[in-house]
């Protein structure tokens, strides 16, 4: 975990210069050392993920993760079971600086994650590093349960003692007449001050708000709201032009040098300041509910955009343009998805860094 520009850690000289002899990417660079390492972004990775692949691992016990991505650049990512293991101890870690005591608890779910989307994979599993208490996943959505009471006793009947999500969904977790867990962990999108003040008062426990990337893992941990402290894991944080950048070594599948997260801070001594993240965004229905921008991500996907920007009017007609895919048959199928005019043309670029993916002129209230 380091953070100073000008104190670059001996596991990045080293991953630099490993890189340039058993990384495609930069083997065709011609990179030697640290010096030579470009920026790079996620259309990097879309455009041809196997490159950034280093040849001298064995590649028997990859699997396979999928990210949407908040630049709307889908992608099939490589990883080894202990990367992603080590996400537990990690959580326990974290959750151990707050204060909260996450022993294992027989009679409880050890954690439970949360999504609100129209469609949505769920499952149930048995966490080994804690004696096999079992964690899911589950889709708040109406449609996902037969009966709308059969959300809440499910919860009622887990009493989960960590709930994870995204600062929407944890939103609506708060709307539940259920029991309040040890803590709540937000991720993937920003946690506003208003949704931390809401979610504090309606469980009063620890809110933890965790900035990361698929792409990169964990990166950093906030407990107040107002800054992020780095994670105790092989990640390097610099800022360029403002830009938070990241060289993570954790997965030894996909290991990253000065990634562009396009997300914007300042970053000394451990800790970020000032994030400024993927803020949520929902879209108005025409009937007058909401849908999360993952509702639209999974349609675009769908129809072959590798990116895209999508934006919401007043009026509540929807603009997007797509790089790659059917624009036609992703106009269609937003068209149909949030019944109000939609329009999308396809582009064939949409700037440097990563685009906003989603925007809405309508206030969320």
């Amino acid at each position: 975990m380091d953070a100073p520009d000008d104190d670059l850690p001996t596991w990045a000289h080293e991953l630099a210069a490993r890189a340039g002899q058993v990384i495609p990417f930069y083997r065709r660079l011609g990179v030697a050392s640290w010096a030579d390492v470009p920026l790079i972004e996620r259309s990097d990775l879309a455009r041809d993920i196997a490159a950034f692949v280093p040849t001298d691992v064995d590649l028997d016990r990859v699997v396979q993760g999928t990210s949407s991505g908040s630049s709307g650049s889908s992608l099939a990512i490589p990883w080894h079971p202990v990367d992603i293991a080590k996400d537990l101890p990690l959580l326990a870690y974290l959750l151990g600086h707050a204060d909260v005591d996450w022993a294992p608890d027989p009679a409880r779910m050890g954690l439970l994650s949360v999504v609100d989307q129209q469609q949505a994979f769920t499952y149930a599993s048995a966490m080994s590093l804690r004696d096999g208490q079992p964690m899911a996943r589950i889709n708040l959505h109406a449609a996902a349960w037969q009966a709308p009471e059969d959300l809440e006793k499910f919860v009622e009947s887990q009493r989960p003692q960590v709930v994870t999500g995204s600062s929407l969904a944890l939103l609506r977790y708060a709307e539940l007449d259920v029991p309040a867990p040890l803590a709540i962990v937000s991720g993937a999108l920003t946690l506003t001050a208003t949704a931390r003040a809401r979610l504090t008062e309606r469980f009063g426990v620890p809110v933890l708000d965790l900035y990361g990337l698929r792409e990169t893992g964990p990166i950093a941990v906030s407990y107040n709201g107002i800054e992020h402290h780095l994670v105790p894991r092989r990640i390097w944080v610099e800022t360029v032009d403002g830009e938070i950048v990241v060289t993570a070594a954790e997965n030894p599948y996909l290991p990253l040098l000065r990634y562009r997260t396009g997300d914007h801070g300042a970053v000394a001594h451990g800790v970020l300041t000032g994030l400024e993240g993927r803020a949520p965004v929902r879209f108005r229905h025409g009937d007058g509910t909401w849908l999360g921008s993952v509702d639209l991500t999974q349609q675009l996907q769908h129809h072959g955009a590798l990116m895209w920007q999508v934006h919401q009017h007043t009026s509540g007609a929807v603009d997007a343009e797509i790089l790659g895919g059917d624009p036609h048959g992703a106009q269609a199928a937003l068209s149909l998805l949030l019944d109000v005019p939609v329009t999308v043309v396809g582009v064939s670029h949409l700037g440097p860094g990563k685009p906003r993916r989603f925007s809405s002129d309508i206030d969320l209230g």
